[in-house]
C-alpha cells in the first residue's frame, strides 16, 4: 500500500516578516498538527507561491514541521488553528464595525 500523497491543503502559514513563515502540517487522518519556523525562502516559494507544489518540497515541509513537538490535536471546523481562529474572528468584527459605521 502506498503512502497517501502530502498535499499543499494540508498546510497553513502565518508571515513573522524577514522573510520567516511559520508552517503549519496537519495530519489528514489523525487531526495532529505540527509547526516549524522556516526561513528557506526558497522552500517557501516552491510551495506557498506554487501553483504546483512538487511532491519532494512538500514532504521536505512536512519532514521539518514533523521534526518540532507536536503542538496540538483538533477538530478542523474550516477555520484552523486557535490563533487563526481568533484573527477570524477579529477581522469579521472589524468588517461589521466598518459597516455599522459607513450605515451613520
Amino acid at each position: 500500500m502506498a503512502a497517501d500523497k502530502t498535499l499543499i491543503e494540508d498546510f497553513f502559514f502565518q508571515d513573522h516578516g524577514n522573510n520567516v513563515y511559520k508552517a503549519y502540517y496537519i495530519s489528514p487522518k489523525t487531526r495532529k498538527k505540527w509547526a516549524a519556523k522556516i526561513d528557506n525562502i526558497t522552500l517557501i516559494n516552491n510551495t506557498l507561491f506554487s501553483d504546483k507544489p512538487k511532491q519532494k518540497d512538500l514532504n521536505t515541509l512536512k519532514k521539518l514541521c514533523k521534526q518540532g513537538a507536536t503542538v496540538e490535536t483538533y477538530i478542523v471546523y474550516g477555520a484552523g488553528c486557535n490563533e487563526c481562529e481568533k484573527q477570524r474572528i477579529k477581522e469579521e468584527q472589524e468588517r461589521k464595525n466598518r459597516k455599522v459605521l459607513m450605515t451613520l
